[in-house]
């Protein structure tokens, strides 16, 4: 089930800034916020900060709506701010994993099956050390066919045989679609179990 509102949402002064006006979680204005427009998230002086708390705090107690948000950031991804693939795969990705393996490792793995472009940012976690072993084994099984987005020996893809994507194919995926590839956004929610904004 999904938790709607932080019950300490520490920007009562924007009323909840994760929220649309019908009063569901806004998933596109809270991907947009946390991933930005620039290359860096850490760089952005846009004031989205909310974003990133709010987000920490979804991965922490909803797995669900954080594997959902993490589907709709990874569509708002393109050329502009494609490095910020890294903050979704070492920041909520690596998260519930962690915390939520075995709740998230059956949506996860049906998601890789169906999406180049998921299985690139799932092949860029740095979990070995922090994921429970079974959990991590089936990220690797996951991943072992590619795109792969490097050989890091931290991630699950090492090891594999298969060469990570070459410049022009990471741009190419950096391009599709990870929620047309599930079929869009209803049955994306329904493999997440995420009640969608």
């Amino acid at each position: 089930m999904e938790t709607v509102v932080c019950h300490d949402c520490r920007f009562n002064n924007k009323r909840f800034p994760c929220l649309g006006r019908d009063g569901k979680r806004d998933y596109d204005k809270l991907a947009e916020a946390y991933i930005g427009r620039e290359m860096n998230i850490h760089k952005d002086s846009s004031g989205s900060e909310w974003a990133r708390e709010c987000v920490r705090a979804l991965e922490a107690v909803d797995p669900g709506a954080t594997l959902y948000f993490i589907l709709i950031a990874l569509d708002r991804l393109g050329r502009a701010n494609a490095a910020n693939l890294s903050s979704l795969a070492a920041g909520p990705l690596e998260a519930i994993l962690d915390g939520f393996g075995e709740a998230v490792i059956g949506p996860v793995e049906t998601i890789a099956k169906k999406s180049p472009k998921f299985r690139l940012l799932l092949s860029s976690v740095w979990g070995a050390s922090r994921i429970a072993p079974a959990v991590w084994k089936r990220v690797q099984k996951a991943v072992e066919n590619g795109p792969l987005l490097d050989q890091d020996h931290r991630t699950p893809g090492f090891g594999s045989g298969t060469a990570p994507v070459s410049e022009e194919e990471f741009w190419q995926l950096i391009e599709t679609s990870c929620l047309a590839d599930l079929g869009g956004r209803e049955p994306a929610a329904a493999l997440t179990g995420a009640v969608p904004g």
